[in-house]
């Protein structure tokens, strides 16, 4: 069991279901298209405030996991394993409160730099969000509780899986386990080029199991 306490968990390989969580628009598609989020902010719906990036702020991304148990955990693709590399801390206003979220990346390639959010695109990204209020929360949840191509499996509460490829600089699998507790999320992201990718749909979602029940929520 990852906690006693309640919590919905959602694994999801579509970037459609990262980007139904206001933190993850600028995530999902800057790691593909090599746009950095901190230097580039993504205005939210409108009536909303962009999205802004604050390197001063942590949610503890980077240091939720141990970089060891994070190689355990992935295996022969994160033998040489890069990072963890802070994105920044993220403040989006949404409904007048402010949600926050950190993303951390770990490579499995060298040669990461912010211009290309340290390969995030070829690698396992942790991400830390916290909602500014209960309906930011339930927002996301009914959102993510819509995707009709989800397949249902008992994880917790309740649990979401979907494989899915993402069009982007270079063509992706992309696969997200999502655990919300409280008022935050923990999204955990492997994306990997498709014609080079080690992990399969079931192979991802035993790892991102595994590396979500090391978190303490």
């Amino acid at each position: 069991m990852l906690s006693n306490r309640k919590k919905f968990i959602l694994i999801t390989g579509s970037i459609i279901a990262v980007m139904a969580i206001a933190s993850s628009v600028a995530i999902g598609l800057s790691l593909l298209n090599k746009t950095p989020v901190s230097e580039n902010p993504t205005k939210t719906t409108t009536g909303n405030q962009p999205i802004v990036v604050d390197t001063s702020k942590d949610l503890g991304a980077c240091t939720i996991i141990a970089k060891t148990q994070l190689q355990s955990a992935l295996g022969e693709p994160a033998r040489t394993l890069k990072g963890p590399d802070n994105l920044g801390v993220t403040r989006n206003v949404i409904g007048g409160t402010a949600d926050l979220g950190q993303t951390c990346v770990y490579s499995f390639i060298a040669g990461g730099t912010i211009e290309n959010n340290f390969n995030g695109a070829n690698g396992l990204t942790i991400e830390v969000f916290e909602y500014g209020s209960q309906a930011n929360l339930d927002k996301a949840l009914k959102g993510n509780q819509a995707l009709d191509t989800a397949t249902t499996t008992q994880i917790e509460d309740g649990s979401f899986f979907e494989a899915g490829v993402v069009e982007g600089t270079t063509t992706a699998n992309l696969y997200s386990l999502i655990v919300f507790s409280g008022l935050k999320h923990y999204s955990f992201i492997i994306s990997e080029p498709k014609d080079t990718a080690y992990f399969t749909a079931d192979t991802a979602q035993t790892t991102l199991e595994k590396i979500a029940a090391l978190v303490k929520y």
